[in-house]
């Protein structure tokens, strides 16, 4: 929620730091691993690195070969 409320407020760089605990401390909980992923490639964009952004929908890919997040993920990559 808190890297969520971050993003909105277009703070992407402490979105990201919030993002990546998320991961840390989180990562048993694969939903929030996955929406983290997403949402750190969204910032990575709004950042205009593509390279990151591109590599968080990939991790995204790789975690979920099918599924609605891996159909966001890549719709997000196809719009890079």
């Amino acid at each position: 929620m808190i890297g969520l409320a971050y993003y909105e407020q277009n703070n992407f760089n402490d979105a990201i730091i919030a993002f990546v605990r998320v991961r840390s401390v989180y990562s048993s909980y694969d939903e929030w691993f996955t929406k983290s992923l997403l949402k750190l490639g969204d910032c990575y964009l709004k950042l205009n690195d593509k390279q990151q952004a591109r590599e968080m929908y990939r991790a995204v890919i790789n975690r979920h070969k099918t599924g609605e997040l891996a159909q966001e993920a890549n719709r997000k990559l196809k719009q890079l």
